[in-house]
């Protein structure tokens, strides 16, 4: 490899630059695809979903946030980042558990016993 040294910088050859400039683009692109899944799967890295930080009741034993009493349920912001979070990951039950929470809080007994038969 053909290096010139100019004062205080290295000179890289045509290749080496091109080389340099593969690496630069294919970490550019790693990086998109990391914060892309991370902004679309809605998963922190803790773990925690937007549905586990809207509908986590205080005294779950196994909760991964701090949780809310029912009166500060929203109902309709709830249901709709639960219903994304079974669709995002249907094999994780406690996403079908704040489903069935948030539904039993909403009054509509039916739609709450069809997300309990979900499991």
């Amino acid at each position: 490899m053909w290096r010139q040294r100019v004062g205080e910088l290295q000179v890289l050859s045509g290749l080496e630059t091109f080389k340099m400039q593969q690496w630069l683009r294919n970490i550019a692109l790693v990086t998109g695809l990391l914060v892309s899944y991370a902004a679309t799967s809605g998963v922190t890295q803790s773990g925690v979903t937007q549905c586990d930080r809207l509908a986590t009741h205080p005294d779950d034993p196994d909760r991964n946030t701090a949780g809310l009493e029912h009166e500060e349920v929203n109902l309709g912001a709830d249901e709709v980042a639960c219903r994304a979070a079974v669709a995002a990951d249907p094999r994780r039950a406690r996403e079908h558990y704040h489903l069935a929470r948030v539904l039993y809080y909403s009054g509509d007994r039916r739609r709450h016993e069809r997300a309990d038969d979900c499991r």
